[in-house]
């Protein structure tokens, strides 16, 4: 990609290679440089809408939507995406992000989240033969039923989301793919405290990750690990799991970095109050 940027480039192989920036950007654990790739996407796309896509292929799942400094530029480009609905030859990449419910779920809007799902689900039905838009549907489902306070629905909609995963008929996407998937579950049967849940996953999701793989599972392995240590009263591996994760995240440039370090610390210093 280096060398490509390089170039002397088409305005649209330019803008393309931002989108490519982003991913890599994302998947090498620098989180805090995808805003400026998205927020350059978004000024050359205000000056020519064309140059949306593909730069911002497969944009619309949920992966960049939390990171720091995105918010602006992810609205800037939705409202870009938005205006392309009704002109004729408009890709469905385009129209998945002007569907985009994942601004609407970190804004804590829930009204909106509402509103935003049902569009996205009434889209993936149109779509029905776009399996990405099937498993990005399923889980803004899942995450809008658990914000609502609903984890059985949640969970629901995170199996349904598997499922689709498992029926695509591509085993090496669903080898990437299916236990980063998993770990919503996670989160989930967290938040429910259900510990023999979090205990059934633990065998499949303790492994390391393989080349194919996400390399977060490595900090989502110690998560879980951790949340079951503290609901068995196991202080210790708990302890151990937080200082992992400590070690992990705090290099990798994530918003308000020192506030998250304190937190983890506090709750650390209070597993050893806890012990004495």
């Amino acid at each position: 990609l280096n060398l490509i940027e390089d170039m002397t480039l088409e305005p649209i192989s330019r803008v393309s290679c931002l989108g490519a920036r982003a991913w890599q950007e994302l998947a090498m654990g620098r989180p805090a440089r995808v805003a400026s790739c998205l927020a350059d996407i978004a000024i050359a796309a205000e000056q020519e809408p064309a140059l949306l896509s593909p730069a911002l292929d497969d944009a619309f799942n949920s992966f960049m939507f939390g990171l720091p400094g995105v918010q602006r530029p992810m609205q800037r480009l939705r409202a870009l995406c938005q205006a392309q609905l009704d002109k004729p030859g408009t890709s469905w990449q385009i129209a998945a992000f002007a569907h985009a419910t994942w601004l609407d779920f970190w804004h804590g809007d829930r009204a909106g989240l509402q509103v935003a799902v049902q569009a996205q689900t009434r889209l993936q039905q149109r779509l029905s033969v776009v399996p990405a838009l099937r498993l990005n549907a399923r889980q803004a489902e899942a995450w809008e039923a658990a914000a609502a306070g609903d984890l059985e629905r949640a969970v629901a909609f995170e199996r349904r989301a598997l499922q689709a995963l498992d029926e695509l008929g591509v085993p090496g996407l669903t080898a990437t793919w299916r236990r980063a998937t998993t770990h919503n579950l996670v989160h989930f049967f967290w938040m429910a405290r259900d510990l023999e849940a979090m205990r059934e996953l633990w065998p499949y999701l303790s492994p390391q990750p393989s080349a194919v793989e996400w390399p977060f599972l490595n900090t989502a392995r110690a998560q879980l690990r951790g949340q079951i240590a503290l609901l068995e009263g196991d202080l210790a591996a708990a302890e151990a799991a937080g200082r992992f994760m400590l070690d992990r995240v705090i290099p990798l440039g994530w918003a308000d970095e020192q506030a998250l370090g304190d937190k983890l610390e506090a709750a650390l210093r209070a597993i050893d109050g806890v012990r004495v």
